[in-house]
This record gives C-alpha cells, sequence and structure tokens, in this order.
C-alpha cells in the first residue's frame, strides 16, 4: 500500500489536519480526516475481479455497530444511500462503493469493488455423436454461441486458441478422440467437449433359420453368422440382446409364439445390428375342399365348399385371382354356369391361415351351329378350319358339295358364310368339271381374310390345268382365279393348305407335290396372281443330297424375324419316306431343316400348321408318332430343339388307331387346344386340352350321331367372344359334317 499525503486548504483559526489517500489493489479507499480515522473501511466478499458467472457479493465491516451503505451504481455512498441488509445479487458488470458510519457519526473511508461478470461460450457439439462406427465418419462440429469460432484437436490433446480452427468437417478414417472449444468475444472459453470414434468393421447381423412367420407346428431355428468366429448372444422373450444374455450353441426349439432376438460378437469389430424374428406357432386351418371336385361339365354345377376345421370361416373368388379376407366369404352353394377357376382359404380362431386350394369347373357347353347337306346346293364334308371375318361372321370351305357340279350327289366344294347364330350362306359353289370351266375344285384349306378385306384360298385340284387353284372372293361371294397350277417344273400342283398374308403383302402357300423333284413346293403369289416357286423340296433326293422335308400339306406361319415356317408330312434324315420335317424358309428362298422326326417316341407325321406360341416358340401336332404312336403335341424352339409335349393313347384321351391331332391354338391362358379326328368316349373324335407341362384334359367327346358331328380334321378358332368354333368331317342329320360352337371353353388364369 501506498501513502501519500495532500496538503488541504484551511481557513484561520481552523485545526490543522491531513487526509490520508490509501490505494491498494483491490480498491480504492478514501481516508476521512485523521483525527476522525476510527472507522474501519468496508470489506467485500468475493473480492472484486472478473467472473464468469453472477455473484452473490456479500459487505462486512470491523467495526462493532458500523451501519454500512453502499450504491451499485460507481456513485459515492452516503447515510442516504441503501443500507446494508443482505448479499448482493451482481449478476451483470457492476462496480460496487460502500462505506460504515458509526452511531455517532463517525465515517469510514469509502471502500470500491468493481465486478466484471462475463458468461462462458456454449461448448461446441459434434454431428455425427462418438460412437462405434463401421465406416469412415465426416464430422461436423457446431457452437450456439453467436459468433462463436471454434478450435480442436484430434489427438487427444486439449484444445487452445492456438489448435486448427474448424471450417469444414473432419474426416476421421480411424479410431480417434476429436476435443474441441468455442472462443467468443464477451465470453469466456467454453468447455473442452470431446467425441471419441471407433472405426471398425461391424459383425454380421444373425440369421434365422427357418424365417420368421406362422407355423402350424413347433420349430426347430438356427442362428449363423457369417462373420468368421463370431458369437451369437440371443434372447426368446423379445428383450435386446448384450453379451451378458444367452451365448448361442444349438438349435432353439420353439414351441409357442416367441420373439427371437439375437446380436453377434467378434473380437476387433463392431457387434452387430439385433436381428428380430417372430415364430407364431398354430396349427393350420384345414385346407378347404369343393364338391363336386372341378373338371369338365357339360352343364352347369352347384359346387359347395367345406373345411374340416370347426368352425372356420372359407373366403373365395371365382374369377382365378388369390382370394384374402376381403373376398367373398363362403355362405352356401356356388352356381356355376360358365368356366370358372375357384380359389379359396379357409382361417379359424387359434389356428393359422389354411393354404389357397383351386378347382377350375369347366362348363364346356357344344351346339350344333349348322349341319351340312340339308339341301342339295349346300356344301359337304368339310376339312378346313374356320376363320373370323372383320364383320364378326365365320367363313370356310366344304371339300364337296355345291350347285355346280358335273356329280350332284358330291360336287366340287363350296365357300361358306355362317353367323355366329348359325345363319349359313354358300358364297360360292366350284365349278370345275361344267363345260368351259376353269374354276377350281375341291378346297382342303381354310381362307385368309387379306388387308383388302377379300378372302384368299386354294383348291387341291381344278383350274385351267386341273391342278389346283389360288382364289380370291369378295364377301359377297364373287370369285376369281388368280393362278391355276400346272404341274410343270419347278411349278407344284395339288395345294391342299391355306394361304397366308405376309407383312409385304404378298400371299405364301404350299403345294403338296410337284417342283423340281416331284416332293412339293414353297410358293409367293402377289394379289394380282403373279406366282414365284421359292423352294422345291427334295426329300433327300436333290442334287446336294441333303436331308429334306417332303409333301408339305400345311399352311404356313410368319415369324417376328419375318422367315416363314412350316412343316412336311414326310421326308427327313430316316428311311424313306421319313416321317415327316419342321422348317424355315426364307422370303428369298433358303430352306434349312429345322428337326426332322423319328417316330416313335418322336412325333410323325405333321399335318397341321405350326402356331408361335407366347413364349416364342413354334408349337404343333403330328397325326402319328409319340409314346404310343397315337400322334403328340410337340414344342420347338427357333433353333430347332424339339421336346415332346404330350403323347396321345388310343380311345384313353381322344385319339383312334387311324389319326391323331389336327392342330393346335393357344388359349389366353397359355395352353393348347384342338381336336382329333377320332376316338373320345362316343369314337367320333374330342376336343382337348394340354398345358405348357404336358397335362391333357379332354374337353369335349363328339357323339357322331344326327344331333352331333363326327371325327373333325380341322384345327379350332378361338372367336374373338371367347368360344371356339370348328368343323367335323362327318356327322350331324345328313351325315356329311357340321359347324359348331364350344362355349366357354377357357377357364380364367
Amino acid at each position: 500500500m501506498t501513502i501519500r499525503s495532500q496538503a488541504r486548504p484551511f481557513a484561520a483559526g481552523a485545526v490543522l489536519s491531513a487526509q490520508l489517500i490509501l490505494f491498494t489493489d483491490a480498491a480504492m479507499v478514501v481516508a476521512p480526516d485523521v483525527a476522525a480515522a476510527t472507522v474501519d473501511p468496508p470489506a467485500f466478499s468475493p473480492k472484486a475481479g472478473t467472473y464468469p458467472g453472477s455473484q452473490s457479493v456479500k459487505i462486512s465491516d470491523a467495526t462493532s455497530g458500523a451501519t454500512l451503505y453502499y450504491t451499485t451504481n460507481g456513485s459515492t455512498p452516503t447515510a442516504a444511500s441503501a443500507k446494508y441488509s443482505a448479499a448482493i445479487k451482481v449478476s451483470s458488470t457492476q462496480t460496487l462503493k460502500a462505506i460504515a458510519i458509526t452511531a455517532g457519526g463517525a465515517k469510514s473511508a469509502v471502500a470500491s469493488a468493481t465486478y466484471t461478470i462475463e458468461t462462458p461460450a456454449v461448448a461446441p457439439t459434434f454431428l455425427p455423436k462418438a460412437g462405434a462406427y463401421d465406416a469412415p465418419q465426416s464430422v461436423s462440429m457446431s457452437d450456439a454461441t453467436s459468433g462463436a469460432t471454434i478450435h480442436y484437436t484430434t489427438d487427444g490433446t486439449t484444445p487452445t486458441a492456438e489448435s486448427p480452427q474448424y471450417t469444414a468437417a473432419v474426416k476421421v478414417a480411424k479410431t480417434e478422440t476429436l476435443k474441441a472449444i468455442a472462443l467468443a468475444t464477451g465470453h469466456t472459453d467454453s468447455g473442452v467437449t470431446t467425441a471419441t470414434y471407433s472405426i471398425e468393421p461391424r459383425t454380421a447381423t444373425p440369421v434365422f433359420a427357418p424365417r420368421a412367420g406362422s407355423y402350424s407346428t413347433s420349430q426347430s431355428v438356427s442362428i449363423t453368422d457369417s462373420t468368421a468366429g463370431a458369437t451369437i448372444y440371443y434372447t426368446t422373450n423379445g428383450v435386446a440382446p448384450t453379451t451378458a444374455s444367452s451365448k448361442y450353441s444349438g438349435a432353439i426349439k420353439v414351441d409357442t409364439t416367441e420373439i427371437l432376438k439375437a446380436i453377434a460378437v467378434d473380437s476387433g469389430q463392431i457387434k452387430s445390428a439385433v436381428a428380430s424374428a417372430s415364430y407364431v406357432v398354430e396349427p393350420a386351418t384345414a385346407t378347404p375342399t369343393f364338391l363336386p371336385e372341378g373338371g369338365v361339365y357339360e352343364a352347369a354345377q352347384t359346387v359347395s365348399i367345406s373345411d374340416a376345421t370347426a368352425g372356420a370361416t372359407i373366403y373365395y373368388t371365382t374369377d382365378g385371382t388369390g382370394p384374402t379376407t376381403s373376398s367373398p366369404r363362403y355362405e352356401g352353394p356356388i352356381e356355376v354356369s360358365a368356366t370358372e377357376k375357384l380359389n379359396a382359404f379357409a382361417v379359424a380362431t387359434g389356428h393359422t391361415r389354411s393354404p389357397t386350394f383351386g378347382r377350375t369347373y369347366i362348363i364346356a357347353t357344344e351346339s350344333v351351329l349348322h349341319r351340312f347337306g340339308a339341301v342339295s346346293s349346300d356344301g359337304q364334308f368339310p376339312e378346313a378350319a374356320l376363320v373370323e371375318g372383320r364383320d364378326g361372321n365365320l367363313y370356310g370351305t366344304s371339300t364337296r358339295g355345291g350347285t355346280n357340279s358335273a356329280d350332284p350327289t358330291s360336287g366340287y366344294g363350296t365357300v361358306f358364310k355362317i353367323t355366329p347364330d348359325g345363319v349359313e350362306t354358300v358364297l360360292h359353289s366350284f365349278s370345275y368339271g361344267d363345260s368351259g370351266s376353269t374354276d377350281g375344285a375341291l378346297p382342303e384349306g381354310a381362307l385368309v381374310q387379306g388387308i383388302d378385306g377379300n378372302f384368299y384360298g386354294t383348291t387341291a385340284f381344278g383350274g385351267k390345268y386341273g391342278y389346283g387353284t389360288v382364289f380370291k372372293i369378295t364377301p359377297a361371294g364373287a370369285e376369281t382365279v388368280l393362278y391355276s397350277f400346272t404341274n410343270s417344273p419347278p411349278d407344284g400342283y395339288a395345294p391342299q393348305a391355306g394361304l397366308i398374308q405376309g407383312t409385304d403383302g404378298n400371299f405364301y402357300g404350299t403345294a403338296s407335290f410337284g417342283g423340281d423333284y416331284g416332293g412339293g413346293t414353297v410358293f409367293r403369289i402377289t394379289p394380282a396372281g403373279a406366282e414365284t416357286v421359292l423352294y422345291s423340296f427334295t426329300g433327300g433326293a436333290g442334287s446336294s443330297g441333303k436331308p429334306d422335308g417332303l409333301y408339305p400339306v400345311a399352311s404356313l406361319i410368319e415369324g417376328s424375324d419375318h422367315n416363314f415356317y412350316g412343316t412336311t408330312a414326310y421326308g427327313g434324315i430316316s428311311s424313306s419316306p421319313g416321317p415327316g420335317t419342321v422348317f424355315k424358309i426364307t422370303p428369298s428362298g433358303t430352306e434349312t431343316m429345322l428337326h426332322a422326326f423319328n417316330g416313335t417316341p418322336d412325333g410323325s407325321t405333321p399335318g397341321a400348321a405350326l402356331i408361335i406360341g407366347q413364349d416364342g416358340n413354334l408349337y404343333g401336332a403330328t397325326e402319328f408318332g409319340g409314346t404310343n404312336n397315337f400322334g403328340t403335341i410337340f414344342k420347338i424352339t427357333p433353333t430347332g430343339d424339339e421336346t415332346v409335349l404330350f403323347s396321345f393313347e388310343h380311345n384313353v384321351d381322344g385319339t383312334s388307331h387311324r389319326q391323331g391331332p389336327n392342330g393346335v391354338l393357344e388359349g389366353s391362358d397359355g395352353n393348347f387346344y384342338g381336336t382329333t379326328a377320332a376316338g373320345g368316349e362316343h369314337g367320333g373324335g374330342t376336343i382337348f386340352k394340354v398345358t405348357p407341362a404336358g397335362t391333357e384334359t379332354l374337353l369335349y367327346s363328339f357323339y357322331a350321331n344326327a344331333n352331333d358331328g363326327a371325327y373333325p380334321e380341322a384345327p379350332l378358332l378361338l372367336g374373338s367372344d371367347g368360344n371356339f368354333y370348328g368343323t367335323t368331317y362327318l356327322g350331324g342329320s345328313d351325315d356329311k359334317g357340321v359347324v359348331f360352337k364350344l362355349t366357354n371353353p377357357i377357364a380364367p388364369k
């Protein structure tokens, strides 16, 4: 302490006195007149200084009985100032001053104390938080104090103002401890925030087998982990497991509904995520049963559904879709009057849901639309498939019959139209044999409607030279012979199959015989009648000597590659004449034999056109061959890999000893449908279905009597109304064939 003497002015006669000013490091005390300096100056606690938060300041004095007066605004206190009675709260920077005054009026020196209050900056925060991670982390730092700067270290040392200043996220690629402080004007330094990041691979999550789900019996649950050497801990009560939980050592038997949870732990790796699997162990509800069983019926059926589990509720659908609890609830028998697939499942309290079970009911109602031969001008003995015109009517040919004939008992065939409800009109009677006629005779192939709306077809005989024709006929019946076959090489003759119109607008077909080698031809003909032979079959007898087909009797089909595909009834690589082939031919006439049939167990004598399935493969039928030598349905890829899907059996599945299937079509359900010329329950032929997996179903057996058809020799037509249409060669009241319809043959998917 330094003591300085200060002279004080005085008047005449006054008592000379001196005043002392005392200086200390903490406060300045102005002493009163020396003569009156008997009162100690007040003291402050805590002392004046800088503090990080509010302070509760007490004032005391050593002079007994002295009263303390103080100010908080820096002014000099007097006896009129606030009297001290309790600690003073200082929450911001302030200067306190105080004096002590005795009862006799003696005053102490004024004591002064300045308190500087500064709050610390908020400690920084880290994102993501400290912890164990299985991949490098990008750590962001932030601070809630406005204007604060963050300084940090990554080696675990305490940061200072000289440490690196945070400006961007810190990449943590290995195990590290980050520490950070925040500095801000008007604030003291924040506390240190510490975060340790462990970067280690994570142990794989355990896997349960069987999977979680509902089961009807106890399950033996195995837990495995793909991390080699990992230890698995588990619980069976749904609680998250720890390393204090049960250690997995073998399969866990689950008898009741339980939730298993598991973790995997491996040295040097982060423990795995928690795997959870809930097992509901309840007996399954019995599978529903249907009565009558699904199958093919000629009349509507009343179907009952039942379940063996007491109290079970049954839900069902009739459109082939999978039922849910939102589907109709079974309350009583279901009337099935059209082809439908019924699906059902059952549920019962305390049981799991039954499997969904289905049955297909094919209500294949056959009706005869027209019986040929009732009048002399009508057609007779139809051999070809029908075609549906753009007007919704059906069009076809009959091999015999008609008004123009040198032989009125048989005729040379007709072109006819028939409405869906059975009204038939003969559009044209072929007149070959009549004096001077160059018309065709005996049409055996189906018609095709051209892009011009007219119909085009072939006759096996007749024409200018007697070897067959290509003709055009309008929907009104005006017929024109476009071409007469000559049987003069390289031309073919006797076309037994119909035409197709290519994407180039020309027509393509086959002649069963003739050509350069007598084995038949593939030809192209323009709508105006200009014919070109594209290929002559050799039957292996050509100059090249390469194996080849012989006698094509079926129409072609154009693939998406714009090549044409077809069959020959004979030829191939086996001994003469060979059991037939499948071939490909380009529009320019380059032919490739894709497959040569071998007879039993392979097919033999493919007499019908191929179809292209939804899967891009070719499908067809052979009249003979197969396991039982009664014909087959086969599949062949565009590159020639052939598979027999189904082999027919004599008088069991719809064929006879004499003849097999007449080709197939693919339904909207992906199954294949066709006819056989004989066999079945009544011996008059059948309509059948074969699945892509080779399962056959007999849909209808012709009765071969006056009321029904007999011996169909043509493939079916799937009408735009979803029904099948076709012809039989015989049957009907005059035994000269019929046109028939099979209603609702295809079940929904």
